[in-house]
């Protein structure tokens, strides 16, 4: 499956800058061995899993709030990737569209074979107080040809009735694999050159790096827009909807 993404300048305000080339994102095959996911886990390389949702106490006081996670990740629930240290997608939303006090959750990653999980180990991080795709980026180092599965968890445990844990969470699989020759200094090229060799989670990092970089503005997320296409995400999940880190922070 082919999909056609136009690709446009990093001035779309003035139309004599933009540039349109054609490129192509090809969901490649999943390299051998493929991962086993850990037992009770709905993804796998065969299907993206929704994350939870339910209702987080702690998000509002003790009220309850409805929170829903799902991965930035196609349908067959895994990516490629060419950074050593990863950064992925995760869409977030909120019941009522926001919340007044921000909420933590805590973000991991470990090797897909054995589950060991990397340095350095569980990460406390901040979430957007409002609906959106966020991106989340991990300090541990992959190695080049092996697969890996993160993880980002919520405690919504409610503090007046511990005896009953609550956690909403979400994962995905990554597979690690190095790109030759050295990747391009620009970022529509970059771009390109992940889309056509099929590495999802540099092609859509580098698609929303490149809407952050810029004034906002809907007509800046064609291409970001584009791989959401191909990802056939849930209609109640709306792209336009990115929460950039200079706007918000997601991570500490």
């Amino acid at each position: 499956q082919i999909l056609s993404l136009l690709l446009v300048g990093a001035n779309p305000q003035n139309t004599e800058s933009v540039e349109i080339a054609q490129l192509n994102y090809k969901q490649p095959t999943p390299p051998t061995p493929d991962p086993t996911p850990p037992p009770g886990s709905p993804v796998g390389t065969g299907k993206r899993g929704t994350g939870s949702r339910g209702n987080c106490p702690i998000a509002a006081s003790g009220q309850g709030l409805g929170i829903s996670l799902m991965p930035i990740i196609p349908e067959s629930g895994w990516g490629k990737i060419a950074s050593e240290s990863p950064t992925v997608w995760v869409y977030i939303s909120y019941s009522n569209g926001a919340v007044a006090t921000p909420i933590t959750g805590e973000i991991s990653i470990e090797e897909a074979d054995t589950n060991r999980r990397l340095p350095p180990g569980k990460v406390t991080i901040s979430l957007p107080t409002k609906s959106g795709a966020f991106p989340i980026t991990f300090a541990s180092s992959l190695e080049a040809n092996k697969w890996y599965r993160w993880y980002l968890v919520i405690d919504c445990t409610n503090p007046e009735s511990g005896d009953n844990p609550s956690f909403l969470s979400t994962e995905g699989l990554i597979y690690r694999e190095t790109i030759s020759p050295p990747l391009p200094a620009n970022s529509q090229e970059r771009l390109e050159l992940y889309a056509n060799k099929g590495f999802w989670y540099g092609a859509i990092n580098e698609a929303g790096e490149i809407y952050c970089r810029q004034p906002p503005d809907i007509a800046n997320l064609n291409d970001w827009k584009s791989l959401w296409q191909y990802g056939n995400f849930p209609n109640e999940l709306n792209p336009e909807l990115v929460i950039c880190p200079t706007e918000e922070q997601a991570g500490e």
